[in-house]
């Protein structure tokens, strides 16, 4: 199993709330859904970071930046499987709109995205 894992910052000048409501909202939900469709995911996990002290202190414990504001994870079958995925016309279409919808919203340079290969264990 494959998973894209994409930690993600939100731009400085947007609110936890303006975030979250992004988060949230139809649209963003909309584009997963039809990416999930199209590219033929397992799996999609999205995970917000609670705005709780215990969260704060883990940080201030290590002298760390602040923690991400979500993580967004796109599960595949495997490795030979992606390429052919990431190749398709409508996955590249929706993949840029995503990027569109995000960018007012998320700080690309601050937020990371990489694959994973996961093992049961």
């Amino acid at each position: 199993m494959i998973r894209f894992i994409h930690c993600i910052k939100s731009r400085p000048e947007i609110s936890l709330e303006k975030f979250r409501e992004f988060w949230h909202g139809a649209a963003f939900n909309q584009l997963l859904s039809e990416m999930s469709v199209q590219a033929g995911t397992r799996r999609i996990s999205k995970n917000l970071t609670l705005n709780v002290d215990a969260n704060s202190r883990l940080q201030e414990d290590r002298g760390a930046e602040d923690a991400y504001d979500a993580i967004l994870e796109i599960w595949f079958d495997s490795a030979t499987t992606l390429l052919p995925i990431t190749e398709k016309s409508e996955v590249k279409q929706l993949f840029n709109q995503l990027e569109k919808l995000q960018q007012p919203i998320i700080d690309f340079h601050s937020s990371k995205r990489f694959f994973t290969e996961w093992n049961e264990s």
